[in-house]
Protein backbone atom coordinates (compact mmCIF):
# COMPACT_ATOMS: atom_id res chain seq x y z
CA UNK A 1 0.00 0.00 0.00
CA UNK A 2 1.45 3.34 -1.03
CA UNK A 3 1.40 5.89 1.78
CA UNK A 4 2.05 9.61 1.67
CA UNK A 5 3.11 11.25 4.92
CA UNK A 6 3.38 14.78 3.52
CA UNK A 7 1.45 17.57 5.18
CA UNK A 8 -0.32 18.30 1.89
CA UNK A 9 -1.62 14.76 1.40
CA UNK A 10 -5.31 14.68 0.53
CA UNK A 11 -5.70 18.41 -0.13
CA UNK A 12 -7.65 19.60 -3.13
CA UNK A 13 -5.91 21.48 -5.94
CA UNK A 14 -7.44 24.74 -4.72
CA UNK A 15 -6.13 24.11 -1.20
CA UNK A 16 -2.65 23.33 -2.54
CA UNK A 17 -2.59 26.61 -4.48
CA UNK A 18 -3.77 28.54 -1.43
CA UNK A 19 -1.17 26.81 0.71
CA UNK A 20 1.64 27.71 -1.70
CA UNK A 21 0.58 31.36 -1.80
CA UNK A 22 0.42 31.60 2.00
CA UNK A 23 3.85 30.03 2.42
CA UNK A 24 5.24 32.45 -0.17
CA UNK A 25 3.73 35.39 1.73
CA UNK A 26 5.42 34.24 4.95
CA UNK A 27 8.79 33.89 3.22
CA UNK A 28 8.56 37.24 1.48
CA UNK A 29 6.89 39.48 4.07
CA UNK A 30 7.06 37.96 7.55
CA UNK A 31 10.40 36.14 7.66
CA UNK A 32 12.59 39.17 6.76
CA UNK A 33 10.94 41.22 9.51
CA UNK A 34 11.44 38.51 12.13
CA UNK A 35 15.07 38.09 11.05
CA UNK A 36 15.62 41.85 11.27
CA UNK A 37 14.04 41.89 14.72
CA UNK A 38 16.30 39.10 15.97
CA UNK A 39 19.53 40.09 14.23
CA UNK A 40 19.20 43.70 13.11
CA UNK A 41 17.93 45.23 16.34
CA UNK A 42 21.00 45.89 18.50
CA UNK A 43 19.22 45.57 21.84
CA UNK A 44 17.45 42.35 20.85
CA UNK A 45 20.65 40.84 19.51
CA UNK A 46 22.61 41.63 22.68
CA UNK A 47 19.95 40.70 25.23
CA UNK A 48 18.39 37.73 23.47
CA UNK A 49 19.65 36.38 20.14
CA UNK A 50 23.36 36.27 20.93
CA UNK A 51 22.77 34.62 24.29
CA UNK A 52 20.62 31.87 22.85
CA UNK A 53 23.04 31.20 20.00
CA UNK A 54 26.09 31.23 22.26
CA UNK A 55 24.53 28.86 24.78
CA UNK A 56 25.22 25.91 22.46
CA UNK A 57 28.63 27.09 21.25
CA UNK A 58 32.11 26.76 22.65
CA UNK A 59 33.62 29.85 24.21
CA UNK A 60 35.92 30.41 21.26
CA UNK A 61 33.11 30.03 18.71
CA UNK A 62 30.91 32.38 20.73
CA UNK A 63 33.40 35.17 20.00
CA UNK A 64 32.70 35.32 16.28
CA UNK A 65 29.97 32.93 15.03
CA UNK A 66 26.95 34.94 16.30
CA UNK A 67 28.34 38.06 14.63
CA UNK A 68 28.99 36.17 11.40
CA UNK A 69 25.42 34.84 11.42
CA UNK A 70 24.15 38.31 12.19
CA UNK A 71 25.95 39.79 9.20
CA UNK A 72 24.43 37.14 6.94
CA UNK A 73 20.89 37.55 8.28
CA UNK A 74 21.00 41.34 8.01
CA UNK A 75 22.30 41.06 4.46
CA UNK A 76 19.47 38.72 3.47
CA UNK A 77 16.89 41.02 5.06
CA UNK A 78 18.27 44.02 3.16
CA UNK A 79 17.99 42.12 -0.13
CA UNK A 80 14.73 40.29 0.60
CA UNK A 81 12.35 42.47 -1.40
CA UNK A 82 11.87 42.30 -5.15
CA UNK A 83 9.59 45.32 -5.60
CA UNK A 84 11.62 47.84 -3.61
CA UNK A 85 15.29 48.35 -2.87
CA UNK A 86 16.25 48.49 0.80
CA UNK A 87 20.01 48.18 0.52
CA UNK A 88 20.65 51.94 0.33
CA UNK A 89 18.29 52.89 3.15
CA UNK A 90 19.21 53.46 6.77
CA UNK A 91 18.59 50.81 9.39
CA UNK A 92 15.63 52.76 10.78
CA UNK A 93 14.05 53.01 7.31
CA UNK A 94 14.62 49.31 6.64
CA UNK A 95 13.04 48.38 9.96
CA UNK A 96 10.04 50.59 9.24
CA UNK A 97 9.51 49.02 5.81
CA UNK A 98 9.96 45.42 6.96
CA UNK A 99 7.81 45.79 10.06
CA UNK A 100 5.11 47.51 8.04
CA UNK A 101 4.94 44.60 5.60
CA UNK A 102 4.98 42.08 8.44
CA UNK A 103 2.08 43.82 10.18
CA UNK A 104 0.01 43.78 7.00
CA UNK A 105 0.87 40.11 6.55
CA UNK A 106 -0.15 39.26 10.12
CA UNK A 107 -3.43 41.14 9.72
CA UNK A 108 -4.20 39.25 6.52
CA UNK A 109 -3.33 35.91 8.10
CA UNK A 110 -5.53 36.69 11.08
CA UNK A 111 -8.41 37.42 8.71
CA UNK A 112 -7.76 34.22 6.71
CA UNK A 113 -7.59 32.06 9.83
CA UNK A 114 -10.72 33.57 11.34
CA UNK A 115 -12.34 31.06 13.67
CA UNK A 116 -10.85 28.03 11.93
CA UNK A 117 -8.58 25.62 13.76
CA UNK A 118 -6.03 25.46 10.94
CA UNK A 119 -5.33 27.65 7.93
CA UNK A 120 -6.02 25.07 5.21
CA UNK A 121 -8.12 21.96 5.63
CA UNK A 122 -8.95 20.18 8.86
CA UNK A 123 -5.41 19.33 9.97
CA UNK A 124 -2.05 21.11 10.25
CA UNK A 125 -0.22 21.84 7.02
CA UNK A 126 3.02 23.57 6.10
CA UNK A 127 1.56 27.04 6.60
CA UNK A 128 0.65 26.26 10.21
CA UNK A 129 4.25 25.21 10.81
CA UNK A 130 5.58 28.31 9.04
CA UNK A 131 3.46 30.73 11.06
CA UNK A 132 4.22 28.92 14.32
CA UNK A 133 7.97 29.06 13.70
CA UNK A 134 7.86 32.82 12.97
CA UNK A 135 5.74 33.66 16.00
CA UNK A 136 7.81 31.52 18.36
CA UNK A 137 10.83 33.88 18.73
CA UNK A 138 8.58 36.94 19.01
CA UNK A 139 6.43 35.52 21.79
CA UNK A 140 9.39 33.87 23.48
CA UNK A 141 11.26 37.18 23.50
CA UNK A 142 8.22 38.79 25.11
CA UNK A 143 8.10 36.09 27.77
CA UNK A 144 11.79 36.65 28.58
CA UNK A 145 12.20 40.41 28.15
CA UNK A 146 8.69 41.88 28.23
CA UNK A 147 5.91 42.27 30.76
CA UNK A 148 2.95 40.79 28.89
CA UNK A 149 1.37 37.54 30.00
CA UNK A 150 0.30 36.75 26.46
CA UNK A 151 -1.09 33.33 27.41
CA UNK A 152 -4.11 35.22 28.72
CA UNK A 153 -4.61 37.12 25.46
CA UNK A 154 -7.69 35.93 23.65
CA UNK A 155 -11.23 36.85 22.70
CA UNK A 156 -12.03 37.39 26.37
CA UNK A 157 -8.60 38.66 27.42
CA UNK A 158 -7.52 42.24 28.04
CA UNK A 159 -5.93 42.85 24.64
CA UNK A 160 -5.54 46.62 24.99
CA UNK A 161 -3.38 46.47 28.12
CA UNK A 162 -1.26 43.69 26.63
CA UNK A 163 -0.63 45.65 23.44
CA UNK A 164 0.33 48.80 25.32
CA UNK A 165 2.87 47.02 27.51
CA UNK A 166 4.44 44.80 24.84
CA UNK A 167 8.20 45.16 24.45
CA UNK A 168 8.21 45.85 20.67
CA UNK A 169 5.76 47.26 18.10
CA UNK A 170 5.89 44.07 16.03
CA UNK A 171 4.98 41.99 19.08
CA UNK A 172 2.22 44.47 19.89
CA UNK A 173 0.71 43.81 16.49
CA UNK A 174 0.88 40.06 17.02
CA UNK A 175 -1.07 40.51 20.24
CA UNK A 176 -3.70 42.46 18.32
CA UNK A 177 -4.41 39.21 16.44
CA UNK A 178 -5.67 37.00 19.30
CA UNK A 179 -6.67 34.17 16.98
CA UNK A 180 -3.04 33.90 15.80
CA UNK A 181 -1.86 33.77 19.42
CA UNK A 182 -4.50 31.13 20.19
CA UNK A 183 -3.39 29.19 17.09
CA UNK A 184 0.22 29.34 18.30
CA UNK A 185 -0.71 28.09 21.77
CA UNK A 186 -2.84 25.31 20.32
CA UNK A 187 -0.04 24.08 18.03
CA UNK A 188 2.49 24.21 20.86
CA UNK A 189 0.29 22.37 23.34
CA UNK A 190 -0.62 19.69 20.81
CA UNK A 191 2.73 19.02 19.18
CA UNK A 192 5.41 20.62 21.39
CA UNK A 193 4.14 20.44 24.99
CA UNK A 194 7.66 20.33 26.45
CA UNK A 195 8.55 23.60 24.72
CA UNK A 196 6.24 25.49 27.06
CA UNK A 197 8.94 25.45 29.74
CA UNK A 198 11.02 27.79 27.58
CA UNK A 199 8.44 30.49 28.12
CA UNK A 200 8.93 30.65 31.87
CA UNK A 201 10.88 33.80 32.56
CA UNK A 202 14.53 33.18 33.38
CA UNK A 203 14.42 29.44 32.71
CA UNK A 204 15.75 27.37 29.84
CA UNK A 205 16.28 23.71 29.14
CA UNK A 206 19.98 24.20 29.80
CA UNK A 207 19.39 24.78 33.51
CA UNK A 208 22.35 25.84 35.59
CA UNK A 209 24.75 25.50 32.68
CA UNK A 210 23.03 28.51 31.12
CA UNK A 211 24.11 30.71 34.04
CA UNK A 212 27.74 29.97 33.28
CA UNK A 213 27.21 30.76 29.62
CA UNK A 214 25.47 34.05 30.44
CA UNK A 215 28.34 35.10 32.66
CA UNK A 216 30.67 34.64 29.72
CA UNK A 217 28.59 36.06 26.90
CA UNK A 218 27.31 39.10 28.76
CA UNK A 219 30.82 40.65 29.10
CA UNK A 220 32.51 40.67 25.67
CA UNK A 221 34.92 43.52 26.54
CA UNK A 222 36.13 41.72 29.65
CA UNK A 223 36.59 38.49 27.74
CA UNK A 224 38.50 40.22 24.94
CA UNK A 225 40.88 41.74 27.50
CA UNK A 226 41.38 38.36 29.15
CA UNK A 227 42.05 36.75 25.78
CA UNK A 228 44.52 39.50 24.84
CA UNK A 229 46.31 39.03 28.17
CA UNK A 230 46.52 35.29 27.58
CA UNK A 231 48.00 35.77 24.10
CA UNK A 232 50.53 38.29 25.44
CA UNK A 233 51.53 35.86 28.18
CA UNK A 234 52.05 33.04 25.67
CA UNK A 235 54.14 35.34 23.47
CA UNK A 236 56.35 36.42 26.38
CA UNK A 237 56.84 32.81 27.48
CA UNK A 238 57.79 31.75 23.95
CA UNK A 239 60.19 34.66 23.50
CA UNK A 240 61.82 33.91 26.84
CA UNK A 241 62.26 30.22 25.98
CA UNK A 242 63.99 31.16 22.70
CA UNK A 243 66.28 33.67 24.36
CA UNK A 244 64.72 36.62 22.58
CA UNK A 245 64.15 38.37 25.88
CA UNK A 246 65.88 38.06 29.21
CA UNK A 247 64.46 38.57 32.66
CA UNK A 248 67.12 40.20 34.83
CA UNK A 249 67.38 39.04 38.43
CA UNK A 250 66.33 41.53 41.09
Amino acid sequence: IEQNYGLEYGLSDADVVELASLVSAVDRQLTPAVDWFLWGEDSVFVKYTRKWCSASLSRLSAFYLPYKWRQRKVYLSRHSQLVQCLRHKSDAEIARELYGMAKRCLTAFSYILGKKTYFVGDRPTAIDAYVFSRLWPLLHYESQQGNVSWHSVGPSGNIDSAVQSASHPLISHVLQCPNLVAHFIRIQNEFFPKAAEHFRRGETSLGKARLISDAFVAHPVRDCLLFAGFVAGVFVAYAHSKGLIRILPA
